[in-house]
This record gives C-alpha cells, structure tokens and sequence, in this order.
C-alpha cells in the first residue's frame, strides 16, 4: 500500500512552507499501519495511480510519467511529458472482437 501527498493543486503548501517539502511516497504496511520506507522522494506526485493487472503504479509528477515497482518502489521507466500536463485518469479499455470475418454480398458481416 502507497501513501502520497498530493501537488500540483491549489493545496500545494510547497509555495507557502520554508526549506525542502518532502515528496515521494510511502510504503505502507496494511497489516499494522507502519511506514515502512519513502521511495522516489525527489518526486512531487499529482497522482498516483496502480495498475489492476500488474503490481506497477503510474505516477504523474510536474512533467514526468513514472512507472512504479509497486513492490519494492523502483522506478522501473520514466517519460518526459509537456510542461502543461497536470492530470491522468483511467478507463477500462473495450474488448475488441477478434477472429475470422466474412462479408455476405451485402456487406453484412457473419
């Protein structure tokens, strides 16, 4: 389990404290509630969001796309991204129909 704090966003207390605001996430264990280490701390995530296939999250932070170990926090891949780009979501992809497809003289698949 991951715990982050999130920047970006009109909460963003990096302008308003003194001194370095950590970043990052933390490694929660759910079992006892204990933080077990921080990883990628030089990173101000916007979102943070975990793969429903793979144990990997993907971590939006200031101009960078990151994919996450979600084991042990390697950054296994980063990509660099507009200045702009503030925001991720996900969507369930649709199924696409595979196979053979015969046309009738109509036009009409079978």
């Amino acid at each position: 389990m991951f715990l982050y704090e999130v920047f970006g966003f009109k909460a963003d207390r990096r302008g308003a404290c003194e001194g370095q605001v950590p970043g990052g996430a933390w490694i929660i264990d759910p079992a006892t509630g204990q933080l077990l280490r921080q990883v990628a701390s030089d990173l101000h995530f916007s979102a943070l969001i975990p793969d429903r296939a793979e144990p990997v999250l993907y971590g939006l932070a200031r101009a960078a796309l990151v994919l996450i170990d979600a084991q042990d926090g390697r950054i296994l891949k980063s990509r660099a991204l507009d200045s702009d780009f503030l925001w991720i979501a996900t969507a369930p992809l649709r199924l696409v129909n595979s196979g053979n497809v015969r046309l009738n003289a109509s036009g009409e698949m079978r």
